[in-house]
């Protein structure tokens, strides 16, 4: 059973990481600092020579990735609620009501014009 709390990988991480590399980050704070330090630059190593691996050119992984979800703003915004932590949704929801809010000003601003227009 998967722990609630914990944030879920994101598309990319899923590509370029395996279960050998989280378990290499999970048993970190097992280890002397020293040997904690190089498994984790280890780790990221590996991870970034996969990220180098998938070229766009070469592999659809991108494109997969990309459309895998859909490319509205809304859909963007719950996506990085996912991995924002609380102070990263906090910053989202108030991005979605200033969105919310201009698309209102917009739309007052439209019905005023047209209104004009109608009287004319």
């Amino acid at each position: 059973m998967e722990d609630p709390t914990l944030t879920p990988m994101t598309p990319l991480d899923n590509l370029v990481s395996d279960d050998t590399l989280q378990m290499m980050k999970a048993a970190l704070p097992y280890l002397p600092p020293r040997q904690a330090q190089m498994l984790a630059v280890l780790a990221k190593f590996q991870e970034l020579k996969n990220t180098l691996s998938l070229h766009p050119s070469e592999s659809d992984s991108f494109r997969a990735m990309s459309t895998s979800s859909s490319r509205d703003d809304a859909s963007l915004l719950n996506d990085l609620k996912t991995y924002g932590g609380e102070k990263g949704k906090q910053m989202v929801n108030n991005v979605q009501q200033m969105k919310d809010m201009f698309q209102l000003i917009s739309l007052m601003q439209s019905s005023t014009f047209s209104d004009k227009e109608d009287k004319e």
